[in-house]
């Protein structure tokens, strides 16, 4: 049985790998181009957040999410076969580059780094 969390690491990697593929293809209409881009828009100028983002790691959880649910909701409007052809390219991709995921463990390890000295600063500060 595989892990739930890869499972839906490598699914949300292709997905956006995908996405990025639908915005440099030609045959995709601009219209469903910048969709998600709206609903990130919307919900960064919505007046208040779901997990406040000061919160190393944590903050940026729902923003991710927001966007997630944006690109799903454009790739519902694409035409299969560009979907498709795509999430092909999308897949060689993956299989060739770890970009995302060194980008990943440097920011976990930020933000541990941050929260870290987060704590130290308001223990030195308060005791």
């Amino acid at each position: 049985m595989a892990n739930p969390l890869t499972f839906w690491y490598k699914k949300f990697k292709r997905e956006i790998y995908t996405y990025y593929y639908l915005l440099v293809d030609p045959a995709t209409p601009a219209y469903f181009k910048f969709l998600p881009l709206l609903v990130f828009i919307a919900y960064f100028l919505f007046p208040f957040d779901l997990l406040p983002d000061f919160i190393p790691f944590i903050g940026y959880v729902d923003d991710v999410v927001f966007l997630w649910v944006g690109i799903i909701v454009a790739m519902r409007f694409i035409p299969t076969d560009s979907l498709e052809r795509c999430r092909r390219k999308a897949e060689e991709k993956i299989s060739s580059s770890y970009l995302l995921e060194w980008i990943f463990i440097i920011w976990i390890l930020l933000s541990i780094a941050i929260g870290i000295g987060i704590i130290i600063l308001i223990q030195s500060f308060f005791f």
